[in-house]
């Protein structure tokens, strides 16, 4: 049940995201790389809906904050730091105590106040892939030393490469694969984090920041041919894309009696017949079917089309196809050999 002295205003979902973001800073828990990104406005935006759909957990500092307001805590915060003096303060340490207690109580009911709780920012699928891709990049930046030949450098740091890869591959935003990529290559700065724990007699710095350096670009290399040939490996696919996109509406654009009539082309070359009954009859269903695998569509205009067609008469053809029908069904044909020859023996003009 809701505590009479409770009050505490709903967050929207995009202020609990800015708020729960900015606490992973001081508990140790940012993303670096994330960093990065803060000015990709679609990224953010993918990043809170992952939010949104995390499940929820009780918060207790937001238990207080709606019992005591965010103003007293903080002063109470202050206080316990010896950054101010202030002995007139309500709150003690045994009140706190007292409501954590409470508020344990309420949770372990499911009763705590719904303002309570908070969505979990490091359940959300981004925040996973990030940390697990810097978990490797700083695994990368501290190893305890380098083997200092060249060989073992490059294998160490593709190896290392690998990883990231590996890792980057998880991302489910797609324009930001590249771009940490593109980070991890720009990034100059030696993680000291290890270096500064070493410094005695057993450890020299300069050689481990030579080696590094000599790693570093290793990896910066194995990276970067990874995101040229896939930038390649991408340019090209649209290529390709964009070639068919223009193939199908210039197929879409021609009417179905250039296909009926170049039907009838492929079967003349091929030595084969229309599909007939016994009684020398179209099987109208069977022709309708031909075009329908290559189209999806139902064929009949496929159909009427073909039936209606003599391609013994060149005289009927110019009339109904113009007189460079035979250029065009050349072309629909892909340059097919045995057609232009059929064509050439078969007509004089």
């Amino acid at each position: 049940m809701k505590n009479d002295n409770f009050h505490l205003d709903m967050l929207t979902i995009k202020e609990e995201f800015n708020e729960e973001y900015k606490k992973l800073q001081p508990f140790g828990k940012s993303l670096r790389l994330a960093k990065s990104f803060e000015d990709d406005d679609d990224f953010m935006l993918a990043f809170e809906e992952e939010f949104s759909r995390t499940s929820t957990k009780p918060d207790l500092d937001k238990y207080w904050i709606g019992l005591f307001t965010k103003k007293k805590l903080d002063e109470y915060i202050l206080i316990q730091n010896g950054i101010i003096q202030d002995k007139k303060t309500t709150l003690t340490e045994t009140l706190l105590k007292k409501k954590e207690i409470e508020f344990n109580e309420l949770s372990n009911k499911n009763k705590l106040p719904k303002e309570c709780y908070i969505h979990q920012i490091e359940e959300t699928n981004i925040y996973k892939q990030f940390r697990a891709i810097e978990d490797i990049y700083n695994r990368f930046k501290e190893m305890k030393g380098f083997d200092s030949s060249a060989d073992s450098l490059r294998q160490q740091a593709e190896e290392f490469g690998k990883g990231l890869i590996s890792e980057i591959q998880n991302i489910n935003y797609e324009p930001i694969k590249n771009k940490i990529i593109e980070v991890i290559i720009n990034d100059k700065q030696n993680d000291t984090a290890y270096t500064n724990g070493f410094f005695n007699n057993n450890f020299n710095k300069k050689e481990f920041d030579d080696n590094y350096a000599k790693a570093k670009m290793y990896l910066d290399n194995y990276l970067s041919k990874y995101l040229d040939t896939k930038n390649q490996h991408i340019k090209t696919e649209k290529l390709i894309e964009s070639t068919n996109s223009k193939n199908i509406v210039k197929i879409k654009k021609t009417p179905e009696k250039w296909f009926a009539l170049l039907y009838w082309f492929e079967l003349e070359v091929n030595g084969e017949k229309p599909p007939t009954n016994h009684e020398g009859a179209f099987i109208r269903k069977e022709i309708e079917e031909i075009r329908k695998k290559e189209t999806g569509k139902d064929g009949q205009s496929f159909y009427r089309e073909f039936k209606e067609i003599n391609i013994d008469d060149e005289k009927e053809l110019n009339i109904k196809f113009g007189k460079d029908w035979k250029t065009k069904i050349i072309e629909l044909s892909n340059n097919n050999e045995k057609i232009k020859q059929y064509l050439i023996s078969k007509y004089t003009s």
